[in-house]
């Protein structure tokens, strides 16, 4: 599922059974494959001209640094996501894993990639900003599973976004890890593509 499209069943479901319940103005940010941002503004999903809304993986943040999947270089999914961070450990440690196993052994001591973690969480950081920055919703949730590697991650995370984020969005917005799941998602997808057909709008 592109990004854009996970991202918009996670916002979806996050309203429906999550902690954005009530809320007509929040964000979700999905840094779990592909960096996906879906935002509800006035209780309406954005959706965008061409139904393309919320690729803010796709925002280039280092022209220099690594190929993504667009063809593009330098996307912000390839530093600030759980694939990133999966793909810089294993390069340091010259194995291949996957976020579970990197959150297991992170969490049990058998690997220390502090410098990697720091630096997709730093990324994270900066993406975190710019929708609270450009969007001024009143939440942001944001997805991934590596924030569960270290014990008080997502506390490191939010003091960047605090250092990087202007003052007065920031004092009417709070941030959140995620907690819908997968489940979740998949129905919301389904009462999504329900909605899309039946109205042309769904609020």
């Amino acid at each position: 599922m592109a990004a854009w499209a996970s991202s918009s069943c996670t916002r979806l479901a996050e309203r429906c059974f999550g902690a954005a319940k009530g809320l007509d103005d929040f964000a979700v940010l999905d840094a779990t494959t592909g960096l996906g941002l879906g935002v509800m503004t006035g209780g309406r999903l954005l959706s965008g001209n061409s139904d393309m809304a919320g690729e803010i993986g796709h925002v280039t943040i280092d022209p220099c640094d690594e190929l993504c999947g667009c063809g593009n270089h330098g996307c912000m999914e390839t530093v600030a996501t759980d694939v990133a961070l999966c793909r810089a450990v294993s390069r340091c440690y010259g194995t291949s894993l996957d976020v579970d196993e990197l959150v297991r052994l992170v969490r049990s001591g058998e690997i220390h990639p502090d410098e990697e973690i720091r630096a997709t969480i730093e990324y994270l950081s900066i993406a975190i900003s710019m929708v609270i920055n450009i969007f001024n919703p009143s939440s942001v949730f944001v997805r991934g599973k590596m924030l569960g590697a270290q014990e008080n991650l997502f506390q490191q995370l939010l003091h960047l976004v605090r250092q990087r984020t202007l003052a007065a969005p920031l004092a009417d917005c709070r941030v959140h890890h995620a907690s819908v799941t997968k489940l979740q998602g998949a129905v919301a997808g389904i009462v999504m593509h329900l909605a899309n057909a039946l109205a042309p709008t769904f609020s």
